[in-house]
């Protein structure tokens, strides 16, 4: 019986993480976070970006992860810093 029981939660576990899960659309704070790169001139680090928008390094960091899962920014490192650099511009029409 005990056996049963951890095969099957076995397979459960390998079928749940065989999931992929979609990226939501972007929500309005990510446009406002896309149009102050562009506005600084398409590149922004993330401390200004925490430093802009009031947000912890946490929460920052999720909502750039997303936009870098969605294409739209790219983050490079340099020296001690995370450049956030704009990809696509295409996100005001949203």
């Amino acid at each position: 019986m005990l056996i049963a029981v951890g095969l099957l939660g076995g397979a459960l576990y390998v079928r749940r993480r065989g999931r992929t899960t979609s990226v939501d659309p972007l929500r309005p704070e990510d446009v406002e976070m896309l149009r102050f790169i562009r506005d600084k001139g398409g590149k922004a680090t993330e401390a200004e970006l925490r430093e802009r928008f009031s947000l912890p390094r946490t929460s920052q960091w999720r909502q750039v992860r997303r936009l870098e899962q969605l294409k739209y920014v790219k983050v490079t490192k340099s020296g001690q810093q995370n450049v956030v650099e704009l990809l696509k511009d295409d996100f005001d029409s949203r």
